[in-house]
């Protein structure tokens, strides 16, 4: 979970003297690993980093080629396709940091990149031939990225908060988006937040920025038209698990171990038991797998340690038990960090 920052003043006005690192101060926690910055007159973006796969342990960013900036929070699980395709091409090995992949693959494919893109992951793209800045982020959404524009300047962030810690900025009240939110989470407008002028970039979508205009676009959306056809439930049954069982080992793509959140339900049950069989089939390659519960009140309709139980047994380990209780009502310090953390009512 890295954070990044952006700028760019599009009447052409310098960047103000320490303004990223004004905006990178509130989301500090998201850069355990360090805190980098590059800016060129107008236009300004800044990194911090949370090193977590092995790859990543040297990587520095943004990372800078003569007509490419690329800040980048994510982790990516399409590496041997990208790498593949890119062929000779680019100056890039299966050692290479995602960022340097993203940086290759643009520089080689262009916009046509993002389509190819398979994992979690928030990016900036600062084009400097054609002056135009591109954000993106994953089909899913998981990585939040958000965006405004005060006068003749706009501001990109990995959270609200250091949107606005920009002077010009302000907390207002979102109304729409409040009366969706009590109307229900299907009323809720895409790609707007409860703040006044402060957009979400949405999943799926590229974000095209230019002194003239801002641009939203589809990059990826699911293609209705594909049709798996075998012959039996035994083949349909294995194909399901060469898919499962390659997502999973994807995904455990970690320097350090691995935790998983284990509901005791059957989706994050079956991650948890195919994590554990894979690294016990490759010590080697597969990190540690830690397993992790959240534990309610006794007697609580919500709990599952039957569930958790029939795993640990299955898998032969233990699942780490937290206690969780909701915050007493009127404990406003809880709700407080909550709301501060979340930046949305719950």
């Amino acid at each position: 979970m890295s954070g990044i920052v952006g700028v760019w003043n599009l009447d052409g006005r310098p960047l103000e003297d320490g303004l990223l690192e004004k905006l990178a101060a509130p989301i500090a926690h998201r850069g355990p690993d360090g805190r980098f910055f590059w800016s060129e007159g107008p236009v300004g973006l800044g990194c911090l980093l949370m090193r977590v796969t092995p790859e990543s342990l040297s990587e520095v960013q943004p990372l800078v080629s003569e007509h490419t900036v690329v800040a980048f929070d994510g982790r990516l699980d399409c590496r041997e396709e990208l790498l593949e395709a890119l062929g000779s091409r680019a100056r890039v090995t299966k050692e290479s940091p995602d960022p340097d992949l993203i940086l290759a693959g643009w520089e080689a494919f262009g916009d046509s990149l993002f389509a190819r893109l398979n994992g979690d992951f928030a990016l900036a793209i600062y084009d400097r031939r054609n002056r135009r800045l591109l954000l993106v982020r994953d089909p899913i959404g998981v990585r939040p990225l958000y965006y405004t524009q005060a006068g003749n300047t706009f501001l990109f962030a990995s959270e609200i908060k250091a949107l606005l810690s920009h002077p010009e900025v302000k907390a207002e009240p979102n109304d729409v988006t409040l009366a969706g939110f009590l109307m229900g989470p299907r009323r809720m407008p895409l790609g707007e937040t409860f703040f006044q002028g402060i957009h979400s970039v949405r999943p799926s979508h590229v974000l095209a920025v230019t002194p003239e205009r801002v641009a939203n676009d589809w990059y990826w959306d699911f293609d209705g038209r594909r049709r798996t056809r075998l012959g039996s439930f035994e083949e349909y049954a294995e194909a399901f698990r060469e898919q499962f069982e390659r997502a999973v080992r994807r995904r455990l793509r970690s320097a350090f171990p691995v935790a998983i959140s284990v509901s005791g339900g059957l989706d994050s049950s079956s991650i948890f038991c195919m994590a554990h069989a894979l690294r016990q089939e490759y010590p080697s390659s597969i990190p540690e797998i830690v397993g992790i519960t959240y534990c309610p009140s006794d007697g609580s309709p919500a709990d599952e340690s039957r569930y958790i139980e029939a795993v640990e047994e299955h898998c032969g380990v233990r699942v780490e038990r937290v206690p969780l209780d909701p915050p007493a009502y009127g404990d406003l310090e809880a709700l407080m960090e909550e709301a501060w953390t979340v930046e949305a009512p719950s």
